[in-house]
């Protein structure tokens, strides 16, 4: 109970537009959320950009289905600080894949000095497709 007091003190108590699934569960339950009001999470993240605060938040959903997949969550802006951000999601595909790509070439060269333990950990083409929602596209 501790535990989702602690949850309700940041998020706010869940209301059926948030979570009518949890809502039936706990009413089954015999259970009833602490009544509180969010606690914006900057004023618990002083320090957080905007963009990390919005991942967040949105991580926080009370809804599993309304939470970003691990896929989604990596097309944020949080996780593209420093680079151009695209215009359109065709493009922002195509730059993350000449990422990956770059990426991928960088870990997989043998360099002398990587043991053959480090050697099989070597990037997985099938992962990296799974990683990027099988999106091949030619990326020059």
């Amino acid at each position: 109970v501790d535990e989702i007091f602690r949850i309700v003190r940041v998020l706010g108590t869940p209301s059926k537009d948030d979570w009518p699934e949890g809502l039936k569960l706990a009413q089954a339950m015999s259970f009833k959320f602490p009544q509180c009001v969010p606690t914006p999470l900057k004023t618990l993240l002083p320090n957080a950009s905007a963009e990390a605060l919005q991942l967040i938040q949105d991580c926080l959903e009370w809804s599993p289905n309304k939470r970003p997949t691990a896929a989604q969550c990596l097309k944020y802006p949080y996780f593209q600080v420093g680079a151009d951000m695209p215009r359109s999601n065709s493009q922002f595909r195509s730059r993350a894949m000449r990422d990956v790509r770059a990426h991928v070439g960088t870990l997989g060269r043998r360099e002398s000095n990587m043991s053959m333990a480090a050697e099989k950990h070597a990037p997985d083409a099938k992962l990296i497709s799974r990683l990027t929602d099988g999106h091949n596209e030619k990326i020059n």
